[in-house]
């Protein structure tokens, strides 16, 4: 999906601010160029032979994290103040949002969904307007809902009492210490801290990665400067041999098919020069890391860069449908999204995976429908939640996973009989929207978690970050060895 300049947030329920950050975030370092990251043949690579991008982005990080804590408390200060107000109404907050801002959204217009479009035109790329239009929609939609839940916000504090407290940012901050109170009811640094933690995790990962990539470029290139003086011959000899002379250029049959195996909708002719430019890269990559490996078997290399350690987040499962003991040492929680094709294609794997464990793990399914890409989504997941009330949770969702072309409210009820479902109690419980609350509630705690996309995978509180078979296991068994 094409990202657009401005950052979209969901008008159901507050957002944090992301921002970039460097992996000593949140705990007080500083940080010091001439820090060594790596030895390549025992000469140091220090974090001031990196990308000045990311040694930036150490330097601004106090100022950054500032800012995602101001931010994170506005929000929920104005999040407090929608419910609040709700009660007073005697709604939800969903009800209550949906009225005042939600029915206020108008569509736009075509000269804004064309702006935007000319905005963005790079990052569309081959995309027309048409294609695109979908999105756009969706963008603007979103971004006139939040303008409409600040007003609403700004209007809710003359008649609701905010009281600030403490400063956010105060160093050393009490766990108890009250940053501020809505109607009496209090926002502590404990549960902004534990909102953070995800957040705070992320930051790390995102430079950490971005150090990664950097320093195996320099690795990389410094061994191949190490090969040379070894065969007292030029670099450019090196990269001939191994790069140039062995590179398969891709052949029109090659084009042609990644362009029919990935079903893209641009024509041809117009897709053939990035398809073929995409194949390219990929050869070089594949034969830069053939290199790279084939050097480090031969030379010293020494990575002193440690991985953010991913935090343990209290993940709630209660009341949540779930298969395994309850006494089960690891637990896995899958965040999901009916009409998601990536959880349809995650939820066999992961089912596959845990048969092996049997009883030792515990495996709840949580929901986090993602209204704006999936209309369908928010209903099936009442529509599961009513097939957990009788017993036929996993049951019915199989049938969810497998027809995501078909997820209107006719083609739920149809699931309900093939799974034997009491049709009369199933009709009434989805026609009344019984559990539409769970749902929300399944979402607003995943924001909280800091999910941003679906499936999100949690083993024993600890966020997966890879949806490949072999990153879920390794996640598992890490678990296991920290039980014993």
């Amino acid at each position: 999906m094409v990202q657009m300049k401005i950052q979209i947030k969901n008008y159901l329920f507050f957002a944090f601010v992301f921002v970039f950050a460097v992996n000593t975030l949140g705990q007080g370092k500083s940080v010091s160029t001439s820090d060594t990251v790596a030895l390549v043949n025992s000469q140091p690579v220090t974090l001031g032979d990196l990308d000045p991008e990311i040694q930036k982005a150490a330097l601004e990080l106090e100022e950054k994290i500032a800012a995602v804590r101001r931010q994170m408390l506005e929000d929920q200060i104005n999040n407090y103040l929608y419910e609040a107000e709700s009660m007073l109404r005697k709604q939800t907050k969903q009800q209550y949002l949906s009225v005042n801002v939600g029915a206020k959204v108008r569509p736009p217009t075509a000269k804004e969904i064309e702006d935007i479009y000319d905005l963005n035109r790079a990052a569309f790329a081959n995309t027309d307007i048409e294609t695109a239009k979908k999105q756009i929609v969706t963008y603007l939609k979103n971004q006139k809902a939040q303008q409409l839940l600040n007003d609403l916000a700004v209007r809710l504090r003359k008649t609701h009492k905010v009281v600030m407290g403490v400063e956010v940012n105060k160093p050393n901050l009490a766990p108890v210490e009250v940053l501020a109170t809505v109607d009496g009811r209090a926002i502590t640094a404990s549960a902004m801290e534990e909102k953070l933690k995800p957040l705070i995790y992320d930051f790390r990962m995102e430079i950490y990665e971005a150090q990664v990539e950097n320093l195996n470029k320099i690795i990389y290139n410094r061994l191949i400067l190490d090969e040379a003086r070894k065969r007292n011959i030029g670099p450019e000899e090196i990269i001939r041999v191994e790069i140039n002379d062995k590179f398969h250029y891709p052949t029109e049959d090659d084009i042609r098919k990644f362009y029919d195996t990935n079903k893209i909708v641009v024509p041809y002719a117009q897709a053939r020069s990035e398809i073929m430019r995409y194949l390219e890269a990929q050869e070089q990559e594949r034969l830069e890391s053939e290199l790279d490996k084939k050097l480090r078997s031969v030379f010293e290399v020494k990575i002193l860069l440690a991985e953010p350690k991913a935090p343990i987040q209290n993940i709630s499962t209660a009341n949540a449908p779930g298969k395994g003991s309850v006494n089960a040492p690891v637990t896995v929680v899958m965040f999901t999204d009916f009409q998601c094709p990536a959880c349809s294609r995650t939820h066999p794997i992961l089912t596959d995976i845990l048969k092996k464990y049997g009883d030792k793990i515990r495996f709840v399914v949580r929901d986090f429908p993602l209204d704006d890409l999936h209309p369908q989504a928010r209903k099936s997941a009442e529509a599961a939640a009513a097939a957990n009330a009788q017993g036929k949770f996993f049951e019915y969702i199989e049938l969810l996973y497998k027809n995501q072309n078909a997820l209107d409210v006719v083609s739920l009820k149809k699931y309900a009989s093939q799974t034997g479902l009491d049709r009369v109690k199933f009709d009434a419980d989805l026609t009344s929207g019984k559990f539409a609350a769970e749902i929300q509630k399944d979402y607003e705690d995943g924001i909280l978690y800091g999910i941003k996309s679906t499936p999100t995978i949690f083993v024993n509180g600890v966020k997966v970050r890879s949806l490949e078979p072999t990153a879920i296991q390794n996640a598992i068994e890490r678990a296991f060895a920290e039980k014993q």
